[in-house]
């Protein structure tokens, strides 16, 4: 493993830290009633031991310093009152929610109602109680069970007053939870939540049992997750001799839930590195890798799959001419990917007044048009590269016309434009292609913090032409 994983952990978790604290109205509404609760411990030794984790990193490669980063959300992220928020887009509202979870659609019954979550709310949120449902019963009376609650004051979770959580709870037969919200914050539990979280699995001899659930929406037969001890100075003595296992498991209920064997007793093993959903006809409608965050709900229903669309272009996208009625070119792109997660958001600053933004599952990563005036003056495709980690999801990947599409080289790049292919190392690392009529742009992912010179190895982070806002922006 090269050292500069460890500079994008270290610039992931330095960012992941100062979030973490604002989950304190989270922590305290489920440790209430406590006996003890290890949802909050779980997120709390993990955010404890992902420092020590880096801090010993960085130790042994050198004392390098990496920037803070924000988390990776589908467009800016907003400040209100000093406090990061995540845009309303970026949390599922409850009509999602219905429409992607068969299991919140279906009546409620006397098991659903069975379990109530413990919320002393003090006006901060509300429940839904008729939205709790009993998802799957495991061996040794564990039940995991999913609920939903509106937050009625901002920050919980740094999400806004009026956002929808979906959470997801392993219950004990003596009444103890573990919780976790299906959110930006958490990866929208695409790795699963264990029952006790880090502190368990520390105590756990290394073959027994770890109680896994993860959520899934509608349209994913089965789960595989991939777990291994990761080479390197992350390995410990708990991790010798760990092999790489996969455990594929079927989906009901929306959950992929049961006991898995032989990732006991290795924190730096217990996350997931490989993440599969498949289809009932076993192909992938989505896989996520290593660390991250994801740009937007994984969703799969309603998507247009994971095909790739050579629609980037100097002049717009595909239909969508730069300059002409921003109405008339959400339309173009909405009969192209399908309908938006945001219109006309206003903003401000550089020329830009509104933007439109596309997310997963219409397209795998956000595709942002820019307005000035009622006009489309500019796109960009990808997150800025100061929203680090971000993830691909289910959706349509798109490129320019000659193939190329983010994560794609500096090389291949300069593969497929030849001389044309620029690169820079103004702005944090960025490139440009002249060529088919106009030029293409954007800017490349560090390999080594902070970026010094850009080689054939970095990353195409964005793709974008027209007018795009601040360079102060990420853009």
């Amino acid at each position: 493993m090269s050292a500069n994983y460890f500079d994008r952990l270290e610039a992931e978790l330095r960012a992941a830290v100062p979030r973490a604290n604002h989950q304190r109205a989270r922590l305290w509404r489920r440790w209430h009633g406590w006996r003890p609760n290890f949802g909050g411990l779980a997120v709390a030794a993990g955010v404890a031991v992902t420092v020590a984790v880096v801090l010993l990193s960085v130790e042994l490669i050198g004392h390098r310093h990496s920037p803070v980063r924000e988390t990776a959300v589908h467009h800016r992220a907003v400040i209100r009152g000093g406090e990061f928020e995540y845009p309303l887009g970026a949390v599922p509202t409850v009509q999602q929610l219905l429409d992607n979870f068969a299991l919140l659609r279906r009546p409620q019954t006397a098991q659903d109602r069975s379990w109530r979550p413990q919320c002393d709310c003090g006006g901060a949120s509300r429940q839904l109680n008729g939205l709790t449902r009993l998802g799957a019963t495991l061996p040794d009376g564990y039940r995991v069970f999913v609920d939903v609650e509106q937050f009625i004051l901002g920050g919980q979770l740094n999400m806004a007053a009026g956002s929808y959580v979906l959470n997801l709870d392993i219950v004990n037969r003596d009444g103890n939870t573990s919780s976790e919200a299906f959110g930006p914050n958490v990866g929208y539990t695409v790795r699963g939540l264990s029952w006790g979280g880090l502190r368990a699995m520390r105590a756990r001899p290394r073959n027994s049992n770890v109680l896994l659930a993860g959520l899934v929406p509608d349209g994913v037969a089965t789960v595989s997750w991939t777990f291994g001890c990761p080479p390197g100075p992350r390995a410990n003595v708990r991790c010798a001799g760990v092999r790489t296992r996969t455990f594929t498991l079927p989906v009901v209920n929306n959950l992929a839930a049961g006991q898995l064997t032989g990732i006991g007793n290795c924190p730096p093993c217990g996350n997931a590195e490989r993440v599969v959903w498949r289809s009932a006809d076993g192909n992938v409608v989505a896989s996520f890798n290593g660390f991250g965050n994801l740009p937007a709900p994984p969703f799969v229903k309603g998507g247009r799959g994971n095909r790739v669309l050579r629609v980037l272009m100097p002049s717009g996208v595909q239909g969508a001419e730069l300059g002409e009625p921003s109405s008339t070119a959400i339309q173009t792109i909405t009969r192209l990917l399908g309908p938006p997660a945001d219109v006309n958001v206003p903003t401000g600053g550089c020329g830009i007044d509104h933007e439109s933004v596309w997310t997963s599952p219409t397209v795998a990563d956000p595709l942002t048009i820019f307005e000035r005036a009622g006009r489309f003056v500019g796109y960009q495709y990808g997150a800025p590269v100061s929203e680090i980690g971000l993830e691909r999801g289910p959706g349509a990947v798109l490129s320019t016309r000659r193939g190329l599409t983010l994560d794609d080289t500096v090389g291949g790049g300069r593969r497929l434009y030849g001389t044309e292919f620029a690169t820079s190392e103004a702005g944090g690392g960025t490139w440009s292609a002249t060529a088919d009529g106009g030029t293409l742009r954007g800017a490349v992912l560090p390999i080594i913090y902070p970026l010094r010179t850009v080689t054939a190895k970095n990353p195409v982070a964005t793709i974008q032409a027209g007018l795009t806002g601040c360079p102060g922006n990420g853009r």
